[in-house]
């Protein structure tokens, strides 16, 4: 059960007024002391200051000016009391700026790694014929076959003319040699 314990006129333990809220296991504390109200726990003994003349939160301090507040962090002015960031410009996190120009053309970096193989594509169309190419020398002779079967017996020819012209006879006369006289050479029937 929690408990709200107020001290109007302040304790032992602090003298200033303030009010607690117990739940037994967690302490919140408001405390006021020359016109500031600031906030504590168990575990921030200040964690929020609220005064006439600024709000500090744990380290950031918002001041007003003339209507608007100048914002510090830590001791360092961070937005002036015309609402321009004075603060420093690293690491900060805002809204996206519009795109600045181009800058320059960089250096050619170095060469990548040879890709993977790509996939074989598809046959091409079937190319023109060649030219001819030139002849061949001759190749060498060939054995010689073997003698074909003996072919079959042809018809008999035609019968012949029939027999040729008797040839006349002629005598041949020859005279006696000198030598034989006795003997004539003359045939017998003349």
């Amino acid at each position: 059960m929690a408990n709200i314990i107020i001290y109007p006129q302040g304790n032992t333990g602090n003298t200033d007024p303030h009010v607690v809220f117990d739940d037994g296991t967690n302490k919140l504390q408001f405390n006021t002391k020359n016109g500031f109200l600031s906030l504590s726990s168990a575990t921030q003994s200040s964690g929020a200051v609220i005064g006439p003349a600024n709000i500090t939160v744990t380290g950031v301090t918002i001041t007003p000016n003339g209507g608007v507040g100048s914002l510090y962090v830590g001791g360092v002015q961070m937005i002036n009391s015309s609402g321009v960031w004075v603060g420093p410009t690293s690491g900060i996190i805002g809204a996206q700026g519009s795109q600045g120009n181009q800058g320059a053309q960089g250096a050619q970096g170095p060469q990548g790694n040879q890709g993977s193989q790509g996939a074989a594509g598809g046959q091409g169309a079937q190319g023109g014929q060649g030219a001819q190419g030139t002849t061949g020398p001759t190749g060498i002779t060939g054995s010689q076959g073997a003698v074909g079967n003996t072919g079959a017996q042809g018809s008999q020819g035609a019968q012949g003319a029939n027999t040729g012209a008797q040839g006349s006879t002629c005598l041949l006369y020859t005279s006696p040699s000198p030598r034989d006289r006795q003997k004539s050479r003359m045939p017998s029937s003349a």
